[in-house]
């Protein structure tokens, strides 16, 4: 199936899956090997639902479910679900979060504030990192000077 572009937004949006239905009040949803591509950030899920609100062409919500994942230059997040805006994404079930500046990070939730970066993640029980090896030992040597 051919990409669908909601135009007129600060970044163009790309969909492709197997199957794309659309609703009349914008909601589009795409099932099965679902992509969803918004400026420099790529969503990838079983299925993905957009919505717009009446009027704009940009996406307000995007929900994902099953084998998500999401990726923002040097940050990867993979999941069971998430669902937010296009400024906040909050990632459940299984989460891993990879970025080659700091290593991995596993919990249950984690909220990523896409324009800002920041990431706050928790657990039922623990929040595990692994450090970056190198990177933990180039942090450490310039902490001591």
């Amino acid at each position: 199936m051919s990409p669908i572009y909601f135009g007129d937004c600060a970044a163009s949006v790309e969909t492709t899956a197997d199957e794309i239905s659309f609703d009349s009040d914008g909601t589009v949803a795409l099932t099965g090997k679902a992509t969803v591509i918004y400026g420099k950030k790529l969503f990838k899920a079983d299925r993905i639902v957009v919505k717009q609100q009446k009027g704009e062409r940009k996406p307000s919500r995007i929900t994902a479910f099953g084998n998500v994942s999401f990726k923002d230059g040097e940050t990867m997040v993979t999941s069971n679900s998430c669902e937010g805006n296009m400024k906040v994404v909050v990632f459940s079930g299984d989460v891993e979060i990879v970025n080659g500046d700091f290593g991995n990070i596993y919990a249950d939730k984690a909220t990523y504030g896409v324009e800002t970066k920041k990431l706050n993640v928790t657990a039922k029980k623990q929040v595990r990192v692994v450090l970056n090896k190198d990177k933990f030992t180039l942090i450490n040597r310039e902490t001591k000077r």
